[in-house]
Formats: C-alpha cells, sequence, structure tokens
C-alpha cells in the first residue's frame, strides 16, 4: 500500500497538472476512475513501494517508472472506462508532481527526516545554460572570432532551440564578458582595446601570482604533478599540430595553479574571466612567436617548481603575461579590427 499522504498528493495534484480535458473526452462525473487509477497506479504500490523504504528509494524507483511512462500518448478515452494508457497518464503526472514540489511525505507518518528534506536537489542543465555552453566553447575555440557579429535567429537555427534560451544564454554570456550586448543593434562577441589588454593581463598576474606562490608553499608535488601531465598534452598536441588541444591544454596549465592554492576563493574569482581569457588565447595563436614562447616558457616554468624555486618562477610567469599585454600598440582600439588589416589577415 502507498503511503497516505502520497495518494493525498497524487489527488490534489492530478486535476490541476494534467490541464483541460479534450474535447469528447472524458464524460461529466466520470473523473473519480482517472483519479484512482493515477493515485493507485495499477498496482504501482506493490511494484514500486514495500514497507519501511525510504522516501529516496521510491523516488528513485518512481523516476524510472516515469521514463517508461513518457511515450504514453496524450489522448484520453470517452466513457468511463479506464485503461491502462489514461491511467498511467495520471499516474506520470502525479509522479512530477511530487518531485517538483516535494510532497512525497514518507512511510513515518507523512513526516520526512531532515537527512530526506536536505538531500541534494538533482537539477538537470537547462536549455539555456546548455545554449550558453554551445556558445562559450564555440568563443573561446576561435569559432566565433572576436568582434564577430551574432545573430539570434542563426543560433537558435544552428541549435534548434528558440530564439528564448538563446536570448538567456548571451544574457549570461553578457555577465561574463564574452559577448557585447547593444539595445536596438545587436549582439557581438566581445572584443578588446590594447589597454584593455593590459588592464587584464594585470588583474591575471595578481590571481596567478597569489595561486602559484600558495600552491607551490602548499601543495608543490601535487602542482608539479598535475603540471607535468598537462605538458605532456602540450607536447602531443603540439607533436600531431592540434592547435586546439594544445591551447586548451595551456588553459588547463593555468588552471592547475588554482587547483592546488588551496583558497577557493581565488579560484572562484578566476573563474571568471577564464572564457575570456582562452578566448583572447586563441585569437593571439594566430601569432607563431607568441605560441612559440609561451611554450618554452611551460616548460621552463614546470622545472623551476620541481626546484622549488619561487622567485625565479614569479619572474617568468610576470614575463609570460606580460608578453601579451606588449603585444599591441597603446593606440590600438579593437584587436579584432587592428589583426584583421594585417596583411595575410
Amino acid at each position: 500500500m502507498i503511503p497516505p499522504p502520497v495518494v493525498k498528493a497524487w489527488r490534489a495534484a492530478l486535476p490541476r497538472r494534467v490541464g483541460p480535458l479534450p474535447v469528447g473526452g472524458i464524460a461529466p462525473g466520470t473523473m473519480k476512475p482517472y483519479l484512482e487509477a493515477g493515485a493507485d497506479g495499477f498496482g504501482l504500490g506493490s511494484a514500486l513501494y514495500t514497507p519501511r523504504m525510504t522516501v529516496g528509494e521510491l523516488v528513485r524507483r518512481g523516476r524510472d517508472f516515469v521514463a517508461g511512462c513518457r511515450r504514453i500518448p496524450p489522448s484520453l478515452p470517452a466513457g468511463n472506462r479506464s485503461p491502462p494508457t489514461a491511467g498511467s497518464r495520471f499516474l506520470l503526472t502525479g509522479f512530477q508532481e511530487l518531485f517538483h514540489q516535494d510532497r512525497v511525505g514518507g512511510n513515518r507518518g507523512g513526516k520526512q527526516s531532515q537527512g530526506d528534506m536536505m538531500r541534494p536537489i538533482e537539477r538537470p542543465r537547462s536549455m539555456a545554460e546548455e545554449v550558453a555552453n554551445r556558445i562559450r566553447h564555440a568563443i573561446v575555440e576561435g569559432d566565433f572570432g572576436l568582434g564577430e557579429v551574432l545573430s539570434e535567429r542563426q543560433l537558435a537555427e544552428k541549435l534548434n532551440v528558440s530564439k528564448t534560451p538563446v536570448r538567456e544564454a548571451l544574457a549570461q554570456l553578457r555577465l561574463e564578458g564574452l559577448v557585447n550586448i547593444y539595445p536596438q543593434r545587436g549582439v557581438t562577441v566581445f572584443t578588446l582595446s590594447a589597454r584593455e589588454i593590459r588592464e587584464i593581463c594585470e588583474l591575471r598576474y595578481a590571481l596567478e601570482e597569489a595561486a602559484l606562490r600558495h600552491a607551490i608553499e602548499r601543495h608543490p608535488e601535487e602542482l608539479a604533478r598535475k603540471l607535468a601531465v598537462v605538458v605532456e598534452a602540450m607536447e602531443k598536441a603540439h607533436a600531431a599540430h592540434d592547435e586546439r588541444a594544445y591551447l586548451n591544454a595551456d588553459t588547463d596549465y593555468h588552471q592547475v595553479f588554482f587547483e592546488c592554492c588551496d583558497n577557493g576563493y581565488l579560484e572562484s574569482t578566476y573563474t571568471l574571466y577564464v572564457g575570456k581569457l582562452a578566448a583572447l588565447r586563441t585569437h593571439l595563436s594566430r601569432k607563431p612567436d607568441h605560441t612559440r614562447h609561451s611554450d618554452e616558457e611551460h616548460h621552463q616554468m614546470l622545472e623551476l617548481i620541481r626546484a622549488r624555486d619561487l622567485p625565479a618562477c614569479l619572474t617568468l610567469l610576470k614575463r609570460h603575461i606580460e608578453r601579451v599585454s606588449l603585444t599591441y600598440d597603446e593606440s590600438v582600439s579593437d584587436i579584432a579590427a587592428a589583426d584583421s588589416e594585417m596583411p595575410g589577415a
């Protein structure tokens, strides 16, 4: 027998969640059999629920059952019959209501324990989050260049979604500094002036210097081990002429500083800018000398970390980052436009 609180919640939720019945569907006064079918679940009590079963176990079994019901057609038969198709649809709706509203009562007089109530919420990634992830990846990988105009309509068509999640995704990416949104004008991938590059490099050094210092002082073995794995990945990507794999490894290299620094605030602050830095790294990879110098410095830095030579390591890190800020003349107001005007661009 399913606990009474569960049945009560289902019966209260079903009419509201199922919505209006179709014309020519269930005859007036014959709703009760369907509610009974949904609440009783065609034997769901014996199939899913057993004495002393926790709410979590019941919910897990219910998720599997709901997944199996998703192919049930939405149409309901006329008359006062309650065949399995209709009852299962009501059961599906009831279970969804329980998951969304957290109304399962449990088997101790309908009262949930604090452990059940405070269990981690399993929330799937929303459509807007998935769209933001796709666009973010495309910007970081260079599929969308700096300063490129983005069309909501075209993005929606490419991703096979409506414009609403695209609009929400772009709003999130604006907060991350990856796109600029201009009222009445549209959306573009971010670009930077030479001054902005200098400023972001100053911020980057402040964060990476602190993270690297703490990592060498607190977890030097772990830091060296993780960086060695990344450097090996860089070498393989370089040998295979896989530029994207190399750039991803470059991002991972600097991320290791924060993974080993044992300071969550430093890591979370860096995360706010890591997408923008990765996209800038991709843009600068068009300059062969930049990538070659960067690769050499990654190897040198690893050897200094192994030697626990903190002063020399920080000096090299500063030169490594400053070289980015010296790439453009201070008068450049848009690096994407400046690079597009260069011969061979």
